[in-house]
């Protein structure tokens, strides 16, 4: 026996079988992450758009990373965001890429592609059966349907906004986190039943959630994300029984540093938002019209998520469109509720889908904008887990058990073809937003709203082309004649080609919707003048005084109409006022004293030129005027000298010489 040859154990299939699929998942991983970032390349040629400029390009606070950099970073709500992580990769692109935008667009798709593989770890711990043996036997396909919802929400245009737009890091890094900080907690918690969790698992959950905080306030949310998914799928909380109440106490307390941390950063995004002096743009949707198209937002996304096509940086909805996509909104809502008990996961999924649409501390780029793509990124994130979840299913369902092989050659063919319309559609998506006159254009021939026409206006006539910006304002104040903005850019532009006719009736419709804009009061006043429209322009003239007394040249325009209009009684009011109210202002004594000269009283005229001499003595007209009062009242002497004086003035001028 002992001479016997030593007989080998055979290897261990379990074994092998669990080093295949790991390789396999492997493979998986960096297919989700090199596939994602394929779909993205036209990203790495596209340059800055619109607040691009201002948040990164003119905003020299960040570029760098010295301590004057990091300080600004960790204590500034620039534009109403905290986001100090954001802000430090920024600062490292800016050490490693200057000015070039490649490197932030370059940095935005790598997260992107690093968000999908966190997706498919995700998937895999929510699809993965809780029972060791079913977890061995079905890991493989597992793997598949996680990946199939990885792809499938990383592969959809919708995506393509935030990684396009390099100003919406914050958006991506956030979420980077977020789901970092959800796969933790799954391993902490969905493996208990396995002994296999680990309470490291939650502090590395803690952790990532505090990091996510730090990178935008999308992250917020997660602890009530959370607590759904005790309810579904983890069924950590089951019935109303004295019991469930213990445990449902247990599960807040679990998240209470959740809640603190939530509770600490809405205060900090808060006290950011209320900080923000600098006002993106000088148009707001009013309050009610911002709760409907919140209300209609739910139906909106999802219709685009289903038919993502007309995607553009400017939804605006309106009237009818506005109604039908309340009503689906709600209509969805009582669907979803309705099928409770049978089908608790889209139960789960859509009130996940609606906390993280709530719309918390949006002070966007621009502040008008109420629906936007980037919105949708975290919020498509349960969805890509309910097609993965129907995948990781249908393998067990009767269609599939009836069609054997075929199901899976019929699906898989579904599926490809599906990603690669998806592919398609982001790779010339993200074509679009190549640079802002492409964007705007885009927007304007795909889904017209005013906002995109007041954008494409704003270009134009940066780049001198002031036909197309006056007709892009017209277009946007017919979309939307609630567009003030609109009206005022187009009147300026047309007082500035002297079409005078236009520039009133753009203003007009300005102090109609605003009558509180002085400016735009005055240069309608100043518009009614030159079309001889004197009664019209002097009402104009004492209504903008009455919202500002304080305009002292507001005043003096109203005098000099009304003396050139031969109302002299009036202008002396007027300029007698305005020169109490700036008694060093030499030009309104010269203005006072003409119309006191013209009403008479040749000596009190003296008196005001004489003070106005004083205060500008190198002004000709000052003594010309003063000089022709002193000579018809006799005082030829003094007159000349005055008279002498302005000539020299005259004569010294550079226009002279």
């Amino acid at each position: 026996m002992a001479n016997l040859p030593k007989i080998e154990s055979a290897p261990d299939i379990s074994t092998r079988n669990e080093s295949t699929g790991r390789s396999f998942e492997r493979v998986l991983l960096v297919g989700i992450a090199l596939i994602t970032f394929a779909a993205f390349l036209p990203v790495l040629q596209n340059g800055f758009v619109d607040w691009d400029e201002r948040t990164l390009v003119r905003n020299v606070a960040h570029q760098g990373l010295g301590w004057a950099q990091l300080r600004w970073m960790f204590g500034s709500a620039y534009l109403g965001h905290y986001q100090p992580l954001a802000w430090l990769t920024f600062g490292l692109d800016h050490v490693l890429w200057w000015a070039d935008p490649f490197g932030p667009h370059l940095t935005n798709v790598c997260i992107h592609a690093v968000n999908a593989v966190l997706l498919y770890l995700t998937g895999i711990e929510l699809f993965a059966p809780r029972s060791s043996n079913e977890r061995s036997r079905d890991l493989a396909w597992v793997r598949i349907a996680a990946g199939i919802a990885a792809l499938g929400f990383a592969l959809h245009p919708l995506r393509v906004e935030p990684v396009a737009w390099a100003s919406a890091r914050g958006e991506l890094l956030g979420a980077s986190f977020f789901l970092l900080s959800f796969f933790a907690y799954l391993k902490a918690n969905a493996a208990v039943i396995d002994n296999t969790g680990s309470p490291r698992w939650s502090v590395v959950s803690i952790g990532a959630f505090l990091l996510s905080l730090l990178a935008g306030s999308n992250g917020l949310v997660l602890p009530i994300i959370l607590l759904v998914i005790d309810v579904y799928p983890l069924r950590r909380l089951t019935g109303l029984s004295r019991g469930s109440w213990f445990e449902a106490a247990r599960l807040l307390r679990q998240k209470l540093v959740y809640l603190l941390l939530s509770a600490g950063f809405f205060l900090v995004n808060l006290f950011a938002y209320k900080s923000d002096a600098i006002a993106p743009s000088i148009f707001r949707e009013s309050q009610f019209n911002w709760i409907v198209n919140q209300l209609a937002a739910p139906a909106f996304y999802l219709w685009k998520a289903l038919v993502p096509l007309g995607l553009s940086p400017a939804y605006e909805l309106t009237g009818f469109s506005v109604a039908v996509y309340v009503a689906a909104s709600l209509l969805l809502l009582l669907g979803v509720w309705a099928v409770r008990d049978r089908w608790p996961a889209l139960v789960s999924v859509g009130i996940c889908y609606l906390i993280l649409l709530w719309p918390m501390f949006r002070s966007e780029f621009p502040t008008e904008q109420v629906l936007a793509d980037r919105y949708t990124y975290l919020a498509g994130v349960p969805w890509a887990l309910l097609v993965g979840l129907g995948v990781s299913h249908f393998r067990h369902s009767a269609p599939a058990r009836r069609l054997g092989v075929q199901s899976l050659l019929w699906g898989s063919g579904i599926i490809l073809l599906s990603f690669m319309v998806l592919a398609v559609l982001t790779w010339r998506q993200a074509y679009v937003w190549r640079d802002s006159m492409t964007l705007w254009r885009h927007a304007v021939a795909v889904r017209p709203s005013s906002r995109a026409y007041v954008n494409l206006a704003r270009l134009s006539e940066a780049q001198g082309r002031f036909d197309d910006a006056i007709a892009a304002n017209k277009r946007a104040a017919e979309i939307d004649p609630r567009r003030w903005d609109a009206h005022q850019s187009a009147a300026r532009l047309l007082q500035e080609q002297g079409k005078i006719a236009g520039a009133v009736e753009h203003y007009q419709y300005v102090i109609r919707l605003k009558p509180d804009l002085i400016d735009a009061r005055e240069n309608l006043a100043a518009g009614l003048v030159n079309q001889g429209r004197i009664d019209e322009a002097v009402q104009h003239f004492r209504k903008a005084l009455e919202l500002a007394p304080e305009r002292n040249g507001t005043r003096i325009k109203l005098g000099t109409v009304l003396a050139i209009e031969g109302r002299l009684a009036e202008a002396s009011d007027v300029f007698t006022f305005a020169a109490r109210a700036d008694p060093d202002d030499g030009r309104i004594l010269l203005q006072l004293g003409r119309v006191v000269a013209a009403q008479g009283d040749l000596a009190q005229a003296v008196h005001h030129f004489t003070k106005a001499a004083r205060l500008r003595p190198e002004d000709a007209e000052v003594h010309e005027s003063l000089g022709r009062a002193l000579s018809e009242l006799g005082n030829k002497d003094e007159a000349a000298k005055h008279l002498r004086e302005a000539l020299r003035i005259l004569r010294s001028a550079p226009a002279a010489q």
